[in-house]
């Protein structure tokens, strides 16, 4: 089970976003005990961490607290709270992936079956330099 950790008055969470958000309601939710020290210890953020996504969401405690409701549900009983209220950070860039043309066929009647088409080849400019060797 994953509890998160208390450091240095932040609360992180590693979470997958697409399965720990509500979507429908767009909520997402802290158990009611991890709650409890979130607002004894006077932690000032909660931070959710997804690894997949390379992304992570910041809440200020004290928002939450102001919208976060209680529901016995599920499980066990949480604290659901919106995730507008978050800033989002930490992106990662997608990397870049060379689309390959897909191939070409055309019908060779002699043997009566389609066969990939031999890729045009271009020639490519060449600068010859005259250079003595001696």
């Amino acid at each position: 089970m994953n509890f998160g950790v208390f450091k240095d008055g932040i609360y992180t969470k590693q979470v997958i976003f697409s399965k720990a958000v509500l979507w429908h309601t767009r909520e997402i939710s802290l158990r009611a005990d991890i709650m409890e020290r979130i607002k004894r210890e006077g932690i000032k953020k909660i931070v959710f961490r997804d690894r997949l996504k390379g992304e992570s969401w910041t809440f200020k405690s004290e928002k939450v607290f102001e919208r976060m409701r209680y529901k016995p549900e599920g499980q066990e009983p949480q604290y659901y709270f919106p995730i507008d209220l978050a800033r989002k950070s930490g992106r990662r860039k997608k990397k870049e992936v060379e689309v390959k043309p897909k191939p070409v066929y055309e019908f060779d009647s002699v043997r009566n079956v389609y066969v990939e088409k031999a890729p045009k080849m271009e020639a490519s400019p060449v600068e010859v330099k005259q250079v003595s060797l001696f």
